[in-house]
């Protein structure tokens, strides 16, 4: 027996998760499927911090508020930074961020993968919404839209989503075309203690091999570090004895939070730079690192897969609506928003992942230049702060308001689809 449903949701990471309750409050039924099984001991275990966080910005942060997520995230573990500091360390370069300066009442959020997921999950399963774990697929009838698990179930639909990651199984069926660029480093992440306090502040280094990133978690002398540098420097990292490794990390922060020490295993993972051709085809539609993946140094990926979430919701809302518009048009239009976006967020890390990589003596000098110009130009600061706060390039759906007809929702995406 097939169950159906409208949509399909492959991946229960967060941008699953989150399409999955933006689409069901949007009266849209829904199924997710997951080959894994989520660790509920690990989502629920606060008394260690999780290795991996993610940079939340305001934009992002009033979608998850909308979705009724905000306030139960806040009551596990969150935190907030109010200042940036970022060094080009072969220069002696310097640029700062004020939450003060630029009008804004924080810069960012640091959330721990864990926190979220967990609050996700329960808000998922508190709505009803069916989760297929340990999903292994099978079989796949496109006529039918139909996958069949390897339990024998059947889960039919009309629209596919694929959240499952950069190395997206719906991408590959389809045989969606993807730009992959390696970055010939590897991220290393761990949990931190310095000796100093951090008020509040985020940290970056550029050094000519690979940023070097500390985000402020709730204690205040507690951090998450992303260190990033070419692979065999990676593997050394690992293998150092902890002693050597805060002397090589303190080396690298010019000591200006004192002494670091190490609070957790240490991990790394390959980065890339990965864009999918095509954000949908035929029946299936991809979201998050299924369709784009970025480089970690600004901590921006997960807002763009959650801005995919909520754009998604919006076309299929308008199309809903009614008039004339076919559904391609619609999903033409999610595709034109998010992937400029995407694109503009991603040449921009590239621009300064080279920029600050390279090491030639005129290159190096103009950049020392520009910065001390930047850090004293008050309206181009704020301009670089409004795009990381998600103000440029992103108008944010109120998914808290879905009304009976759709159409007031849906008039300013559906004016713009059809100008």
């Amino acid at each position: 027996m097939s169950q159906k449903v409208d949509f399909l949701i492959i991946g229960a990471g967060i941008v699953g998760l989150t399409c999955a309750l933006a689409l069901h409050r949007a009266k849209f039924s829904v199924v997710v499927l997951e080959r894994s099984h989520p660790n509920q001991s690990h989502l629920k275990d606060l008394s260690t911090y999780d290795n991996r966080v993610f940079a939340i910005n305001p934009t992002v942060k009033q979608i998850l508020s909308n979705l009724g997520l905000a306030e139960k995230i806040e009551t596990l573990r969150t935190s907030s930074y109010h200042k940036m500091e970022v060094y080009d360390a072969a220069m002696d370069a310097h640029i700062a961020f004020d939450k003060d300066e630029v009008g804004v009442d924080r810069l960012g959020e640091i959330l721990e993968h864990k926190v979220l997921q967990s609050v996700l999950l329960e808000e998922v399963m508190a709505r009803g919404i069916p989760c297929q774990f340990a999903a292994n697929i099978a079989e796949v009838e496109p006529k039918t839209k139909t996958l069949i698990l390897e339990s024998g179930e059947r889960f039919s639909a009309s629209h596919w989503i694929g959240a499952d990651g950069a190395r997206s199984w719906l991408r590959e069926t389809m045989h969606i075309e993807t730009d992959i660029t390696p970055y010939d480093h590897h991220a290393v992440v761990a949990t931190i203690q310095s000796e100093k306090p951090l008020y509040k502040t985020a940290y970056q280094w550029f050094h000519p091999t690979g940023p070097v990133a500390l985000l402020p978690l709730q204690g205040s002398h507690d951090l998450s570090l992303v260190w990033s540098t070419q692979p065999e420097r990676a593997k050394a990292l690992l293998e150092m004895d902890e002693l050597s490794f805060n002397q090589a990390l303190t080396q690298m922060t010019e000591s200006r939070l004192g002494v670091l020490q190490v609070q957790s295993k240490r991990f790394s993972y390959p980065l890339s730079k990965q864009h999918a051709k095509s954000y949908w085809k035929d029946h299936s539609i991809l979201v998050g690192d299924a369709a784009h993946v970025i480089h970690p140094l600004a901590g921006l990926g997960l807002n763009l897969g959650l801005l995919d979430a909520a754009t998604l919701r919006d076309a299929f809302v308008g199309w809903r609506a009614g008039g004339c518009v076919k559904l391609e048009r619609w999903l033409n239009w999610y595709q034109r928003q998010r992937r400029a976006h995407n694109t503009l967020v991603m040449r921009s890390m590239d621009m300064f992942y080279h920029g600050f990589s390279s090491q030639r003596l005129g290159f190096m000098t103009l950049r020392n230049i520009g910065l001390g110009r930047l850090n004293k130009t008050l309206f181009l600061k704020k301009y670089f702060i409004d795009f990381a706060l998600g103000k440029i390039g992103y108008t944010v759906p109120d998914l808290g308001k879905i009304n009976h007809d759709f159409k007031k929702t849906t008039q300013g995406a559906q004016n713009a689809l059809l100008s």
